[in-house]
Formats: structure tokens, sequence, C-alpha cells
């Protein structure tokens, strides 16, 4: 018997565009993930037993992110219906034997302790007769019951499933007939009522014979893929999760919330992560980067030009930059005449640029906000959505044993001010590059 950690990451997500490439804390959502199936893989449980790590997807852009760590990466087709299917369609290329164990990490489960790794795999491991293991938590408040996003599930005595649902089950007929949940009030003593948490593990074979059966009725009708596998006779097994799992990854508000949990957790108290990127990782992951100063009319233009001009030089096409000012008093100014001038020696050109100040809409456009001093930061940080302070980062952090900790603001001096200031651009944008 062999283990996998295997995780599903789809580019496709109805309510959160291209989530598994967001930022968070300065990466990827789905590199979190796949660090904490690393993690686990590198325990002392997971080494017992011999855990690798897959990753399957459907898109070039999430696999050159996986690529970039010791696991392997398996590319499917792009429309299966459910994480399970894009699994099955691995263990099928990757042949994987009948009684190996593969746990279904999803990849919007940046959060997930290995804990609860641990345990689903050994519930499924101490029951033979089962073909999948998954968690619950109890459900201790009448508005998640009748919560349709909250996924309840019913047990049988030896804890098998026998439903899952988004509707309220178990149905207390006395105590809800009739009732809005204000009316309701409080659950009644002694009612079953249990979350179902989305991890699971399978035996491969199941894996197999779910994606080879047709979409049940009642799982179409419920959008819930686990009720394919009781519809054609296979055993769910649960049990009450020891660790708390942080809710996953669905909404914009979800993305906020989890990147202010890792700056937080990461990061030591009074510190701020645009100070000290590398407290996260040695690498950055990014496709849209806007450069900030105070008015976006010497420092952000300069340097985002700069940074296109080296993307075409290495290749790195797939990159956009942007320039913006937090001093609206520019705003559709053009770039100053100094910096023109020395945009012009360099070959960059800035004629038609015209400043823009910085909005909050931006911090969920760019996955990078790159600040040029610590005005600058501070003035960004007040105007980040919550959760979204973790996107903001100096550019001379990014350069090591850099004597100058900013790039000062060269407008109210004078030639040598500006030479300066393009010196350390340069250099910040070059070390930029080397983090991408």
């Amino acid at each position: 018997m062999s283990l996998v950690i295997a995780i599903p990451a789809r580019l496709a997500s109805s309510r959160l565009a291209n989530k598994a490439l967001l930022l968070l804390a300065g990466k990827p959502m789905v590199a979190h993930v796949i660090e904490r199936a690393l993690e686990f893989a590198a325990s002392e449980a997971g080494m017992q037993r011999g855990a690798s790590v897959v990753l399957a997807t459907d898109h070039d852009d999430i696999a050159a992110i996986a690529r970039s760590y010791p696991i392997t990466v398996c590319m499917t087709r792009a429309e299966h219906p459910s994480g399970s299917d894009r699994l099955a369609e691995c263990a099928q290329q990757l042949d994987w034997r009948d009684d190996t164990i593969v746990v279904n990490l999803q990849g919007d489960e940046p959060l997930m302790p290995s804990a609860c790794l641990e345990q689903v795999i050994t519930l499924l491991e101490q029951n033979r007769r089962a073909s999948i293991a998954s968690l619950y938590t109890p459900i201790t408040r009448v508005e998640e019951l009748f919560d349709p996003n909250c996924v309840k599930v019913v047990l049988r005595d030896d804890h098998r499933a026998l439903y899952f649902s988004r509707a309220p089950i178990p149905f207390a007929r006395d105590a809800f007939a009739g009732k809005s949940v204000e009316q309701i009030g409080e659950l009644p003593e002694q009612l079953p009522c249990v979350r179902h948490l989305g991890l699971y593990a399978y035996r491969a074979g199941a894996l197999k014979q779910l994606s080879s059966a047709p979409q049940s009725l009642i799982e179409r009708a419920e959008s819930l893929e686990q009720l394919r596998a009781l519809s054609i006779g296979l055993e769910i097994v649960l049990a009450q999760t020891r660790v708390q799992i942080p809710p996953g990854i669905d909404t914009a508000a979800d993305l906020a919330r989890v990147a202010q949990h890792l700056q937080q957790a990461e990061l030591p108290q009074g510190e701020n992560r645009a100070e000290e990127p590398e407290q996260a990782s040695t690498r950055l992951h990014a496709r849209k980067i806007l450069f900030v100063c105070m008015g976006n009319i010497c420092r952000s233009p300069l340097s985002m030009a700069y940074a296109q001009k080296r993307a075409q030089e290495i290749g790195f096409d797939s990159l956009q930059f942007g320039s913006r000012g937090t001093y609206a008093g520019t705003a559709k100014q053009p770039a100053d005449l100094r910096t023109q001038a020395i945009a012009r020696s360099a070959g960059l050109d800035l004629r038609s640029h015209r400043a823009q100040t910085l909005s909050e809409n931006d911090f969920y456009d760019f996955d990078l906000l790159i600040a040029h001093d610590r005005r600058n930061i501070e003035e960004m940080l007040a105007l980040a959505p919550p959760g979204m302070e973790a996107k903001v980062m100096a550019l001379m952090s990014l350069v090591p044993d850099a004597s100058h900790t900013e790039v000062p603001d060269p407008y109210p001096g004078d030639h040598e001010d500006f030479i300066l200031s393009w010196q350390l651009i340069k250099l910040g944008v070059d070390a930029l590059f080397s983090r991408l």
C-alpha cells in the first residue's frame, strides 16, 4: 500500500477567477497548498508511509508553479466536473494500484493542518471496508444548519454516511416546522447536526469507480460529488475532526481573511511584510505588478518602464506592469521632464505617460504592489482592503545587503537626486526579476 497527497487545482472558478494563482503573502494560493502537502510528506507519519505529492491541473501557469517544488505534476483535461474526477485521471495516467490511499487536498485549502491529513489517512487504514474517509465537525448554530453553503451529513451508528445535503438535516419536525430561523432560536438538545469538511482520503480503486460512473441525479441536484459515491454503493466513513480546519477560499473576502491570517501567523509582532519579504519565501510569483510612488510622475513610471524593458529582454512576456501615485494632486500630469530625460538616455519612452492615483481596486487587480519609500508603504497600507496588506512590498527590500532601504523622492531635489533614484530603481527592478 502506498500514499499520495494529491492536489486538484483547476484555473477556472465560478466565484473567484483564477484563484489558484492569486497571491497570498507573496506567493500563489496553490503554492501554499503544495507546501502544506510537502510538510506532511516530510513528517514522521508521511515518511513512514512513503508519502508522495502530486498536483493535477489543466493549466500551464499552475503547472509551472508546481514544477518549482519536488513533486509530480499531472496535466489533466479541463472539463472534469469535480476534483475527484481530475484525480481519477491521475490514477489512470500514473498507474496507481487500487489499494493506494489518495488524499484529496483541495487547491483552495492553504491552511490545512497536517494533523487532519494524518487523521483521515488513519481512518481509512483502520476501516478496511470503507472506500472513502472524511471528517466532520458539530453544528451548534441554527443559522449554520439552514445555510445551503454548509454541507450537512447524517451518519449511521457506525459512522458511515447515510446522506449529504445542503438542506437542514436531520430535520427536527416538531421544533422546526413552520418556523423561521429567528423563531427557532436554538438547536434542540441531542439533535446530531454535523457539518461535513471537504477533506477526503480515497482508495485509488474507488476513485476509478467514481470517474467511470455517471453523475447521479441527487449529485446534480445538490451539487455534491460525494453523493455519487453513495449512489453506487461505496462506503464513506467519517470521524469528528480533532483539529479545526480553517475555511477554504471561495470568494475575495475569503482571500482577504486568509491573507490576514498568514500575515499574523508568520510575522513577528510589529513587523511588516513590506519590509521583510524574504520571511515568506525566497521566490515571488506574480503576473501583474504595480509600482507606486507619491505622485506617479518620477519613480513609479520609471520603474514600470524599466521593468517592461527587462521583461521583454528576458522573455517574461506574460508579465504586466502598471504605475500609480498615492497623491491625487498630480493625476493626469505627464512624467517630470527630468525623469523623461533619464528615460530617454536608457532607451525608455515616457512621453505618453499620465499620472494615475492608487485606488482600492488596484489591490484586487494586481498581484504585487511595490512601494519606493516608507511613506508610500504607510499610505498604501492605509488604503488596502482588509487582508490585502500582504501584497505590499518595498522595492529595496528585494536587494540583498542594500545600502539604501528606500528610493528617495527626487522631485524636490536636483539632478543628482534623480540620478541616485534611477540607480536604485535599476538595482531594485533587477532584484525583482531575480526573484520571479
